[in-house]
């Protein structure tokens, strides 16, 4: 009984709180009535309401917990094809990951074949700087030939104009060795080319004298012209020979050191070709066997593809089916709402009812001051109205309990609609998301 009277909502301004039964017609005193020993003191609406609310959450929680366990039973199948795409997200980003280690890898040898044309570009630069240093110093070379020809050519010249003046000089010496008599100078013994020649008679210098004279130095200067001659051709045949020996010794080192040149050139080429032939062929390998494994991954790929397709027309299939359940549903809660309306119509009319009691409560009240002084009267009339107010909160405590239970319903039906609403929608989701990847 209490706890009916705990959920009736009374204002407190209302005359059941107050108790002015007379016991006298004449005096008003404030006795002590029997209602406040049947009913508790008012409770405010937001208590009531918080109630009402921890209570429909209870509900909604169990609710929950029985429409998971539901859902559990239904969400096998699609948990198995978020299993599946996972699957092949991982995979595709497993081959994601060795194509940029292979398009790393053909980073690199592109990196070493750019580094060898610079090494080989190095190396013909160097060949060129070789070359044009050993034809400088073939130049130098062939310039100090040049001075030292110079400088015997300069040397002979100077020699054979010591060699005239000493011709001169003996032409003197013998045309004075002529002029004078059979008398010996003991300081002429010592001079070179000196001649003793028994003249008693000194001979007058005389042009044909004078002409023999000349005749055989002119002979003399002819053999020694002709010695020169012979020695100037002899010098020059003899440097022509030195010089094309040089040359040909120079061509002969240059050749060999252009020859070393260029096979250690051949060599070191052919060692970073080889090298860079051979991991150009580990990869091209490598290259091949994953294009045969991405070949099949992809075949593979499409396959389950078609396969998550169809599962996506089931789905869409259910989904449709699930719309038309919604209709259903959203037809059911109008109904619900409909019902909900003559629930509200009928508590109006309780309200209604409860101003008639509260009326009625006044009358009874001024019957009590009429009567007051007839206590067995006023006892039965107060066991009457309380067996009213016992009905009438029987008939809240019901009709409440009816509101509760179909607005709990309601929610329930809301909830589990809008928990497969949007779990078909995320589904969709990753299924276009999967197919744009």
């Amino acid at each position: 009984m209490e706890k009916n009277f705990d959920n009736i909502d009374i204002h407190p301004n209302s005359e059941i709180h107050k108790s002015t039964l007379k016991v006298d017609l004449g005096e008003e005193k404030k006795s002590i009535a029997p209602m406040k020993k049947l009913m508790k003191p008012y409770l405010k609406k937001k208590l009531i309401n918080s109630g009402i609310k921890q209570n429909n959450k209870n509900n909604e929680t169990k609710s929950s917990i029985k429409k998971g366990e539901y859902n559990k039973n239904k969400t096998n199948p699609k948990k198995d094809s978020i299993l599946k795409i996972e699957t092949l997200t991982k995979k595709n980003e497993q081959l994601q990951k060795k194509i940029d280690s292979f398009e790393k890898k053909t980073k690199i040898l592109d990196e070493d074949r750019y580094r060898l044309e610079k090494e080989k570009e190095l190396i013909s630069n160097n060949w060129e700087r070789g070359k044009s240093i050993i034809y400088d110093e073939q130049h130098n070379i062939i310039e100090l030939h040049k001075k030292l020809h110079r400088m015997k050519t300069a040397h002979s010249d100077y020699v054979l104009c010591l060699q005239k003046k000493i011709r001169s000089l003996s032409l003197k010496s013998e045309i004075y060795v002529s002029s004078t008599t059979q008398t010996e100078n003991v300081y002429l013994e010592g001079i070179k080319d000196y001649k003793d020649e028994e003249i008693q008679t000194v001979e007058e210098i005389n042009p044909n004298t004078m002409h023999t004279i000349l005749r055989g130095s002119d002979t003399k200067l002819m053999e020694i012209i002709t010695k020169n001659e012979r020695e100037k051709m002899q010098m020059q045949s003899d440097y022509k020979f030195n010089m094309t020996q040089l040359e040909q010794n120079l061509k002969k080192e240059q050749d060999m050191k252009l020859r070393m040149f260029k096979n250690e050139k051949d060599a070191y080429i052919e060692e970073i070709c080889a090298n860079h032939s051979g991991t150009i062929a580990a990869l091209e390998k490598d290259k091949e066997n994953l294009h045969l494994e991405l070949s099949d991954q992809i075949s593979q790929l499409q396959i389950q593809l078609y396969e998550l397709t169809e599962e996506l027309k089931e789905k869409n299939d259910q989904n449709k089916l699930l719309k038309q359940e919604t209709i259903l549903m959203n037809e059911r809660i109008d109904e619900i709402n409909k019902e909900k309306e003559k629930f509200e119509k009928m508590k109006k009319l309780e309200v209604a009812n409860d101003v008639l009691l509260k009326k009625e409560k006044n009358y009874v009240a001024n019957l009590k001051k009429k009567i007051s002084s007839q206590k067995d009267i006023i006892d039965i009339v107060l066991g009457e109205f309380r067996k009213l107010e016992l009905e009438r909160d029987s008939l809240i405590a019901e009709f409440e309990k009816c509101i509760s239970a179909s607005n709990s319903m309601v929610k329930q039906k809301r909830y589990l609609l809008n928990l497969k609403m949007t779990r078909t929608f995320n589904d969709l989701l990753k299924l276009k998301k999967e197919r744009e990847i």
